[in-house]
């Protein structure tokens, strides 16, 4: 984890680090769902509104 600090310049309190980590974990495992869910190539993002 540290590494990451070093190029984004942030200073961590070492007392938050497992906190950091759980949420680092929690948000990748979300990110592995999402990018499994197969979509088709004409499916769209997001609705199209016209006025």
């Amino acid at each position: 984890m540290s590494a990451g600090l070093g190029i984004l310049d942030l200073a961590i309190d070492p007392d938050w680090a497992p906190a950091i980590v759980a949420n680092l974990k929690v948000l990748h495992a979300a990110a592995e769902l999402v990018a499994s869910f197969l979509l088709a190539d004409e499916a769209e993002a997001a609705p199209v509104f016209e006025a």
